[in-house]
């Protein structure tokens, strides 16, 4: 998600709104995160395979220096350690041999090499499949750049060869698996920005069924890459992105029907379909191109969506539904763009003092030495759009002539926190803990703004305070004010 930095109209100079970084990590790019070379006996400990006899290591042939991996004979799942990739983005490499005759033995037809990973949410993603029927002994070196989806703590890989003939036969060889760290991919697809494919594929997740998709320079519409399908059924769907706005208009595209001038025609029936994933989350046909048209024609589009495809998990797809394996019948995809203005936040923030007491006046009390007032922070989001989560801080200077009382305003706690109700409801909370807490809501600043605790009374030590709510703040709709209060007592001090 990308930082935003938000002017917040603000009213009362001492009083100040502050939107915080949501703090990207750095990347260190190059870093190898998980290689093995598989320069040993077994697979283990790096590996377990579903079927003992099915897979292993052996010296028919490698990439470097002599040993591979190995799968035959059936259906057999290789899977990796938990791999932990925490990081910006990482990059996937390997190298694959199909089987030959000369050295192991050959896969026939259906007899494919599957290659997955566990996204952030369980469930196995394909990111390539080899088909059985290729080249015997053809050799592939793939280098991947990983979704987002792939980049959490508990990361797996694993192989899987879909099927086989029986006692030895029908081989796949695997070497020099490598996961690299790069620097942050491009943010995830979302309202308002475009994806034009000059930066990996990080955005998009690969199913294959034979088919394959990638990155070329073959042709596009902005300099110099595009997406492209090709050679089987596959399909690419986007991010998850949140475009529950009325702001959200629809998407635009460009796509061009493969030619042999520049890649090779998809033939009939080797159709492309783009589709959307509505707020029920039923996948919704956009427009199916047709593969036995025009060589080299292309296509924009801007498809209106209706008030379905608001909904804050919103995908785009392209699904190509058959093609010839190899390096034939391609379409070609670039400028993908999440059409609608980025909903932002407008703070309004209002301060109301109120007279509480005065040594003097049993009534009608005077803002004269040892007076208490109470001050009131209203603050209002007007706008929108909502700021990142746990990003708003409010700080209000305690002024010459004033002290803050730091003891029991309100349940134990030196200030309270009141939220709106019902539509008005802020969706941030403002929890204290103790004085000496340095994680809940409120923190004390003194001259040289330097935290400090207070002594738990009036304390004159104490110049500026600051409020850090928790939460996303809930946007307004138009008919509504989401907003919460922050009260705290200031006492006069004698001149």
């Amino acid at each position: 998600m990308q930082n935003r930095i938000l002017r917040p109209v603000v009213i009362l100079s001492s009083i100040f709104l502050h939107l915080l970084s949501t703090g990207i990590a750095v990347a260190t790019p190059g870093t190898i995160l998980f290689s093995d070379d598989f320069e040993r006996a077994s697979l283990a400990p790096g590996w377990t395979s579903s079927v003992g006899t099915a897979a292993g290591i052996n010296t028919d042939t490698a990439n470097s220096p002599t040993r591979a991996m190995f799968t035959r004979h059936q259906a057999v799942i290789v899977t990796s350690s938990v791999i932990d990739l925490t990081v910006p983005g990482a990059d996937l490499s390997f190298w694959v041999r199909r089987g030959s005759d000369t050295f192991s033995e050959d896969p026939d037809n259906l007899e494919d090499l599957v290659v997955e990973f566990l996204d952030s949410v369980g469930t196995w993603v394909n990111i390539a499949t080899y088909p059985g029927n290729g080249t015997p002994g053809e050799i592939i070196t793939d280098t991947i750049p990983l979704p987002f989806s792939a980049l959490h703590a508990n990361f797996q890989l694993r192989v899987r060869q879909t099927a086989g003939s029986g006692a030895d036969f029908d081989y796949w060889h695997i070497d020099d698996v490598i996961l690299t760290e790069t620097a942050a991919s491009r943010p995830p697809l979302a309202l308002g920005n475009c994806d034009d494919f000059e930066q990996g594929l990080s955005n998009w997740t690969i199913t294959s069924a034979g088919g394959n998709a990638g990155i070329n320079t073959a042709t596009f519409q902005s300099a110099s890459s595009s997406m492209f399908t090709n050679g089987g059924t596959v399909t690419v769907s986007s991010n998850a992105m949140n475009t529950n706005t009325a702001q959200f208009s629809g998407v635009s595209m460009w796509i061009r029907r493969g030619a042999d001038a520049f890649s090779e025609d998809p033939d009939g029936g080797e159709d492309l379909v783009v589709e959307y994933l509505n707020s029920a989350l039923n996948w919704v046909a956009l427009e199916t191109f047709t593969g036995a048209g025009t060589q080299g024609q292309i296509f924009t589009r801007n498809y209106n969506l209706p008030v379905t495809a608001q909904h804050a998990a919103f995908q785009i797809r392209f699904r190509q539904l058959t093609g010839n394996a190899g390096i034939f019948d391609f379409w070609h995809v670039d400028d993908v763009c999440i059409e609608g203005t980025v909903p932002f936040p407008t703070f309004v923030i209002q301060k109301q003092v109120t007279l509480e007491d005065d040594p003097v006046n049993a009534s009608n009390p005077k803002a004269i030495p040892l007076s208490n007032s109470i001050y009131r922070i209203r603050v209002v989001n007007a706008g929108f759009g909502s700021p990142d989560n746990n990003t708003l801080l409010i700080s209000d200077d305690i002024t010459a002539g004033i002290e803050l009382f730091t003891g029991n305003f309100n349940g134990g706690a030196p200030f309270s926190f009141t939220d709106g109700t019902g539509a008005d409801a802020s969706g941030v909370s403002c929890n204290f803990i103790s004085l000496a807490d340095a994680g809940d809501c409120i923190t004390f600043l003194d001259s040289a703004s330097s935290p400090i605790i207070p002594n738990g009374s009036y304390d004159p030590a104490v110049r500026t305070i600051e409020f850090r709510p928790s939460g996303i703040m809930n946007p307004s709709t138009g008919s509504n004010t989401p907003f919460f209060d922050l009260e705290f007592r200031i006492r006069v001090t004698n001149p």
